[in-house]
């Protein structure tokens, strides 16, 4: 039976789909969205996709009810093409919020494409804008100091805006070709940059308060994270360090050393820089990161004097996911080092030091969030539940540099753009990038178009709460459609694809949002912060930042297996004989289900190498939806019915409408479906030493004894196995138990199988055409 009512479009056959582009008309929801239309609005008295049922009749739409659960039966035939709309609805609806679990995913974690526009100018001529804020302290070797101007920065050189410089300089020499007749003077920058950089620094040891007490450049003598606050002529005013600043100098200067690492004749700074960037990481995570009492997160402080846990305070745009894989990467592969690596006492590897830190970045930004808009406060606390890792906000009163805590302000903006940053440089590992992106993605969707005097008017951003004590609203700064600092970090984000706009609505909004920046970049005597930022969005809209990544070596994206210098920590020798617990939502935010945020490593293509990002407006990205993807051609063999399924205690089967929730340490794949005559995991064997199902194994003695896992390990990607002090953070929806450890001879979860139909690892299915195929969750292929 349904409901009268207006047509509406929709994904489980029963209810509305948030997306207003796709409610529009049937045109757009059956073509562009490819969803399915409900003529007279949503129903009622019947059962969504996916839920269980015991007839067709039971199920909503043309649902069929196939083993117990509705399923999607013959659709209607398609309505002729549209051209999509450009005028939006006038009052957007709120996002369903992207952190909770679905039974049936909506993005599965692919290699995202990110869109880009020919409509700003180069990086180049970008990068030149923003030398005209710098200062001439010497010319040979080049020495240029950043001149801020405004705020806490008064009219001197800030880290913020030197670590800027270095950024927009190593990005642009990273993008370039080796023959651009523009590289020598890109090179220059860069390198007068880094060179202002380093006196900082080196002026700074200087100077009491550094809070640097081991120091790791220049062969440990030098610390290596510069004051805050210095004149042009880089006399020291600041002290104390600040990561935001730091880890843009960082990325910088990796960008800048692996854009020349291939040359036939190195650049003479070559060797300091390299040597520079490692020991810089280093120091960083030494001195600004501190890991939680519990030892499950690690967070980034405000500062090397400041800042971590609780009334310590932090920031949110300080968290920056995508530079610390830079320098996880970075200094997994880097040879050489002249300084002693110190001791943390934490058990782990630097590269799962670097992990834990994109992990708890991403918890803390979650907590953050108001899930319905998407935006921050400028300034926000947080504490650790201790008993499962998971992060949640308090209302402390907080603000480090006079800007108010509960606006979406001068210093929030910039973490749209930090989350962004992650998704372009390290599309491999996009999930959590993506799905925090997506509410703020939803309202520019939505408000695309509707003011004459900019591209998105200014109620496009609400005032939200991300958690109930939350003393008031996080509210936008009033006008920020206006202003360059603003928008342009806001607007940047549309270079990742989003799940709620379709291809063609989203290229035009990259459009006009490259345009409207690059425009207004061109307006004279534009000062410090709003020029800066209005570079950095160019960057980004042109799709520089994206094609600079390719130089970088991301191990992440070649393998989920680490390096040997990655080895798993020991396990303890002894079983638990009782069931570890699942994570429980975190009582102290009680708006959202959890503040964990998604795993730091995703299952990657098999081909990690991209081609050159182009400039091409009309460019397409893959579509992330598992019902409408690349993968959706013909498929080389119809997915046979197969008995196998998910459990959770090697015994019973997990409903299918459920198994993609992951939140089980233990689940694996039975190929044959349920198990008889044996005990299930966790199950009392005493006296039965064979009698467990397997892969599960008796444990104990002849007083008490249990069935637990075998010596096996988790994976994400049906093939490799994730280190052991990873495994139970790792919260991907497609972890797995492999009983018997890593998997060898087939071809890992994402991984290309063209021609190669039966060789998926454990229960993926090869799924495409002759032309390009590639393995994908079974649960996927059957919502296909």
């Amino acid at each position: 039976t349904t409901d009268p009512g207006v047509g509406c479009c929709t994904l489980n056959y029963k209810e509305c789909h948030e997306n207003a582009f796709c409610n529009e008309n049937i045109s757009q929801c059956n073509n562009e969205c490819d969803k399915e239309w409900l003529a007279d609005g949503p129903q009622s008295d019947c059962q969504a996709l996916w839920t269980s049922c015991s007839t067709d009749s039971e199920c909503c739409h043309t649902g069929v009810c196939l083993n117990g659960q509705c399923e999607k039966g013959s659709a209607p035939a398609p309505v002729p093409t549209a051209h999509p709309s450009t005028t939006p609805t006038t009052s957007p609806v709120p996002p369903t919020p992207t952190f909770s679990p679905s039974s049936s995913p909506t993005r599965p974690p692919v290699d995202l494409q990110m869109f880009s526009t020919d409509a700003t100018i180069s990086s180049f001529e970008a990068l030149l804008k923003f030398s005209e804020l710098h200062y001439v302290v010497q010319e040979d070797p080049p020495i240029y100091s950043v001149v801020a101007e405004g705020g806490a920065a008064g009219n001197d050189v800030v880290s913020e805006g030197q670590g800027y410089g270095l950024l927009i300089s190593g990005i642009t020499l990273a993008s370039m070709e080796a023959n651009d007749p523009n590289r020598n003077s890109a090179m220059n920058l860069f390198y007068g940059y880094f060179n202002a950089w380093k006196r900082m620094a080196e002026l700074s040891n200087n100077e009491p308060g550094h809070c640097q007490d081991i120091k790791f450049c220049n062969g440990g003598n030098t610390a290596c994270l510069p004051g805050w606050k210095f004149t042009k002529e880089l006399n020291v005013v600041g002290t104390g360090s600040a990561p935001d600043g730091d880890a843009d100098a960082i990325a910088g200067m990796i960008f800048g050393v692996k854009a020349v690492a291939n040359d036939g004749a190195l650049p003479d700074w070559f060797d300091e820089v390299s040597q520079w960037a490692d020991a810089s990481a280093t120091q960083f995570m030494y001195h600004s990161t501190v890991a939680s009492s519990s030892g499950q997160n690690r967070i980034v402080k405000l500062g090397s004097c400041w800042g971590g846990w609780e009334s310590n305070g932090n920031n949110p745009s300080y968290h920056s996911p995508g530079t610390y894989r830079m320098m996880r990467d970075y200094q997994d592969q880097f040879s050489g080092r002249n300084y002693g690596m110190p001791n943390f006492y934490d058990g782990l590897t630097m590269y799962q030091r670097w992990d834990q830190l994109i992990s708890t970045s991403y918890k803390y930004l979650e907590a953050a969030q108001c899930s319905d808009v998407g935006i921050v406060p400028n300034w926000l606390t947080v504490a650790e539940n201790s008993a499962d890792g998971t992060l949640y906000a308090r209302g402390d009163s907080f603000s480090g540099s006079g800007t108010p805590q509960w606006e979406f302000g001068s210093e929030a903006s910039r973490t749209l753009w930090r989350v962004a940053f992650d998704a372009a440089t390290y599309p491999c590992e996009s999930s959590s990038a993506s799905d925090f992106l997506e509410p703020v993605h939803n309202r520019l969707g939505s408000n695309f178009g509707t003011s004459a005097g900019s591209p998105w008017p200014v109620e496009t951003l609400v005032g939200c709460k991300a958690f109930d004590e939350q003393p008031q609203n996080t509210s936008p700064m009033g006008a920020w459609v206006y202003i360059q600092f603003m928008y342009s970090p806001v607007y940047s984000t549309l270079v990742v694809p989003s799940v709620s706009i379709s291809a063609t609505a989203q290229q035009s909004m990259v459009d006009a949002a490259g345009s409207h920046i690059d425009s207004e970049l061109s307006t004279s005597g534009l000062s410090y912060y709003h020029k800066s930022w209005s570079v950095i969005g160019v960057l980004t809209l042109n799709g520089d930042i994206e094609k600079a990544s390719q130089v970088l070596d991301k191990t992440s994206c070649d393998s989920l297996t680490s390096s040997p210098t990655n080895s798993p920590v020991t396990a303890p020798p002894t079983r638990p004989l009782t069931p570890v617990p699942t994570k429980q939502p975190v009582t102290s935010s009680p708006t959202k289900s959890s503040a964990t945020a998604a795993p730091t490593k995703q299952p990657v293509t098999s081909s990690p190498t991209k081609s050159p990002v182009t400039s091409s407006p009309t460019k397409s990205p893959v579509t992330l939806s598992p019902t409408k993807s690349s993968l959706t051609a013909a498929p080389t063999k119809p997915p046979a019915a197969s008995l196998g399924c998910y459990s959770n205690n090697y015994k019973d089967c997990v409903p299918d409408n459920l198994s993609s929730g992951g939140d089980s340490h233990y689940k694996t794949w039975l190929p044959t479906g349920a198990q008889s005559n044996c005990i299930a995991l966790w199950g009392e064997c005493t006296g039965q030493p064979n009698s467990c199902c397997p892969p599960a194994q008796a444990f104990g003695d002849d007083n008490h004894a249990a069935c637990v896992p075998p010596d096996g390990c988790y994976s994400n990607n049906y093939k490799d196995c994730i280190p052991d002090n990873l495994a139970s953070t790792d919260e991907s929806r497609y972890k797995i138990w492999l009983p018997t450890g890593s998997e060898t001879n087939c071809i890992a979860l994402w991984g290309e199988c063209t021609g190669q139909e039966d060789s998926c690892c454990g229960p993926a299915e090869c799924f495409g055409d002759g032309e390009y195929a590639a393995c994908v969750p079974y649960s996927v292929v059957i919502s296909a």
